[in-house]
C-alpha cells in the first residue's frame, strides 16, 4: 500500500499590484509537477468596492495610530463552476530576487498591516457568475510606527490532485492590495549593501572587457519608494570607463530589499576600476488624504507624496582589478624576450671584451719576448 503525503504548493499569487488596474479575473497556472488543469478552471478576481468617486485600483488609507477604518472588498467568481474560497489578509513583501511585490505565505503569520485587518467571513462559496461584498475592519494600533504599511486581502482556492504518487494541494491566490500611511515623521532612506564587482576581459588583448556588479538595494526608511539606479565606472586618475542605468526598483517596501545584478560592457582594462552605484529614491505612487474620523470608509482623495519629504541619494563604491590577461601575457612574454636579448647582448659583449683583452695581453707578451731576443744577439 502506497502512502500519500500532502504537499502545499503555491501555484500562483495574482495581486492587484499595479496602481492603475484591479486584480484581473484570471486562473492561476499549476506549479510544475502538479496535475493538469480541469476542463473548467476556477476564474475569479478580488477588488476594492467602489466608493463615492467610482472604482478604486487598490485600497489606500492615511490615518493616525489608534484609528479604526471600515471598508468592503469584492470577490467575483467569473468562471463557469462554483468554488469555495478562503478569505484573509496577509502582509506584503518584496521578492528579494526580482523586487516584485508579493504576500507572505498563508502558513506565515502576519505581524504588520495584515494582522490589523479582520474580515467578517473567513470562507466563501460562490456560484458561477456571482460575487460577494465582504466587510472588513482595519484597526491601527495606538503604537503603530509612522510611515507606510502594506498588505493584501486574498481569496484563495485550494484544489487537490496526485503527482508522482503523492497528494498535491494547489493553492491559487488572487488579491487586492492595501496601502496605509500612518501619520508621523517619515524618513526615506536607501542603501546599497553587499556591493561586489568583477572584471571579465576579452580574449582580444586590445579589446575592452565587461564589469559585472552584484548588490542589494535596501529600503532602510519607513515609506514605500521607487528607486532609480546609476552605475559609473572610472579608471586611474578618474578616467571614465562607462556608465549604465539598471532598471528602477518599483514600490520597495520599508525593511525590504531587492537583489540587483547588472553588467557593463566596453570597459577598458586600465589595471584598476572603481565602480560606484548611485541610488535615487522617490515616492512610490500617491498618498491618500489623511482620515480624521476614528471610524470611517476610505476615499480616493490624494495629496502630493513629496510634500514635506526630502529624498536623498545614496551611493557605494568598490574596486576591482581590470586587467586583460592575454595582453598581460603578451607583455610578460615581451619582457622575457627583452630580458633574454639584453642578457645575450651583455654576455656577448663581455665575451668580446674579454677576447680583446686577452689578444692585447698576448700581443704585449709577444712584443716583450721579441725585445728580449733582440737584446741578447751580439753586434758584429
Amino acid at each position: 500500500m502506497r502512502s500519500s503525503a500532502p504537499l502545499s504548493v503555491f501555484a500562483a499569487l495574482l495581486l492587484a499590484l499595479a496602481p492603475f488596474a484591479a486584480a484581473p479575473a484570471l486562473a492561476a497556472s499549476p506549479a510544475p509537477g502538479a496535475p493538469a488543469a480541469a476542463a473548467d478552471p476556477i476564474t475569479w478576481s478580488v477588488k476594492p468596492s467602489d466608493d463615492s468617486k467610482g472604482a478604486r485600483a487598490a485600497f489606500g488609507y492615511a490615518t493616525d495610530p489608534g484609528t479604526q477604518v471600515n471598508d468592503t472588498v469584492v470577490v467575483i467568481n467569473s468562471g463557469t463552476v462554483s468554488a469555495d474560497f478562503a478569505v484573509y489578509a496577509a502582509d506584503a513583501i518584496n521578492d528579494r530576487e526580482t523586487g516584485d511585490l508579493s504576500l507572505v505565505p498563508r502558513a506565515t503569520k502576519s505581524s504588520d498591516l495584515g494582522a490589523w485587518i479582520t474580515l467578517d467571513v473567513a470562507t466563501l462559496h460562490l456560484e458561477p457568475g456571482t460575487q460577494a461584498t465582504i466587510p472588513f475592519t482595519m484597526l491601527v494600533p495606538s503604537d503603530a510606527s509612522p510611515g507606510d504599511h502594506s498588505a493584501g486581502i486574498v481569496a484563495s482556492s485550494t484544489t487537490t490532485g496526485t503527482s508522482k504518487g503523492q497528494t498535491v494541494l494547489v493553492d491559487q491566490r488572487v488579491g487586492a492590495r492595501i496601502n496605509l500611511r500612518v501619520s508621523g515623521a517619515v524618513s526615506p532612506r536607501v542603501t546599497a549593501t553587499g556591493f561586489v564587482t568583477s572584471f571579465t576581459p576579452s580574449l582580444n588583448p586590445f579589446a575592452p572587457g565587461t564589469v559585472d556588479v552584484d548588490y542589494s538595494v535596501a529600503n532602510r526608511g519607513n515609506i514605500r519608494l521607487d528607486i532609480g539606479q546609476k552605475l559609473n565606472v572610472v579608471g586611474p586618475f578618474g578616467i571614465p570607463l562607462g556608465e549604465v542605468s539598471p532598471p528602477t526598483v518599483h514600490n520597495l517596501l520599508p525593511g525590504q530589499s531587492a537583489h540587483i545584478v547588472s553588467r557593463m560592457s566596453g570597459v577598458g582594462a586600465l589595471l584598476l576600476a572603481w565602480s560606484t552605484v548611485t541610488l535615487s529614491p522617490g515616492p512610490a505612487g500617491i498618498v491618500p488624504a489623511k482620515t480624521t474620523s476614528p471610524s470611517t470608509t476610505a476615499t480616493d482623495e490624494t495629496i502630493d507624496p513629496n510634500a514635506d519629504v526630502k529624498f536623498t541619494t545614496a551611493s557605494a563604491t568598490t574596486l576591482s582589478v581590470a586587467v586583460t590577461w592575454t595582453l598581460l601575457a603578451i607583455v610578460v612574454l615581451l619582457g622575457v624576450l627583452v630580458f633574454l636579448a639584453a642578457r645575450y647582448v651583455r654576455t656577448t659583449r663581455a665575451q668580446f671584451y674579454a677576447a680583446v683583452d686577452q689578444a692585447a695581453a698576448e700581443a704585449r707578451e709577444s712584443a716583450a719576448q721579441a725585445a728580449e731576443l733582440t737584446e741578447t744577439v751580439p753586434t758584429r
